[in-house]
């Protein structure tokens, strides 16, 4: 069954659909077309090894955007470096601020660039409204990293027992920080509020992203795929 997603529906100001189910794809050709008449654009994710043959996928109208690779993280062995100690790290309830997509660095490895008429500006407010959703749901577990009192990223997360999920880092436009200094310093502060496993996922594209969750010992889990359908 397909579902609306009610957050890209907002966003994108049109029926947005989201599909879990590799079963749906044996429904016959006539049955799919009817639930998908109603969507604008629908997105299925599946683990790779579950998802529907390719020519399945074709046949209906569905095409690879990208997959998502999960992993763990431990916190407790992270240790600081000079080089880090020149960061503030300073977290939405000590200090309150909002993210404005017109600060943030642009946006590469997105699977939602896939979609015809996306924009940077239109996927900056995304962002933006996502970043902001988390921090006003978790404050203490939002950061903004400053480099000589200059915003360089945020990173964003949820604190659930010693558990942090890891939702969302960004680099500011401009900023002279390297990502592997902002996620480091960041990890470094969940582990001082107590966390000692850190978990999140990211697209298989990024590959800046996957060197440094790397060389921080990070254990990857298998990849979930994601295709599109997008009305004609």
């Amino acid at each position: 069954m397909i579902e609306t997603n009610k957050y890209n529906s907002a966003w994108l100001g049109l029926n947005a659909g989201t599909l879990a189910d590799p079963g749906w794809f044996l429904k016959s050709a006539s049955e799919r077309d009817t639930e998908l008449a109603g969507f604008g654009f629908v997105e299925f994710k599946a683990r790779m090894s579950e998802a529907p043959a390719a020519t399945l996928l074709h046949e209906s109208g569905f095409f690879w955007v990208d997959a998502i690779i999960g992993f763990r993280i431990g916190l407790s062995h992270l240790t600081s470096t000079p080089s880090l100690e020149r960061y503030d790290c300073v977290s939405a309830q000590a200090e309150t601020f909002h993210v404005d997509g017109n600060e943030m660095m642009d946006f590469q490895n997105e699977r939602f660039l896939s979609l015809p008429g996306m924009t940077s500006e239109l996927l900056a407010k995304r962002y933006e409204s996502w970043a902001n959703q988390l921090i006003q749901e978790d404050p203490s577990s939002c950061f903004r990293v400053l480099l000589g009192g200059k915003t360089q990223g945020w990173f964003l997360g949820k604190k659930r027992g010693t558990t942090v999920e890891l939702t969302l880092a960004m680099l500011a436009k401009g900023a002279s920080a390297s990502g592997a200094h902002l996620y480091h310093k960041a990890l470094l502060a969940y582990s001082n509020m107590g966390c000692s496993m850190g978990k999140a996922a990211f697209s298989v594209k990024n590959t800046p992203v996957l060197n440094i969750y790397s060389s921080m010992g990070a254990h990857f889990t298998q990849p979930e795929g994601v295709w599109m359908w997008v009305s004609k």
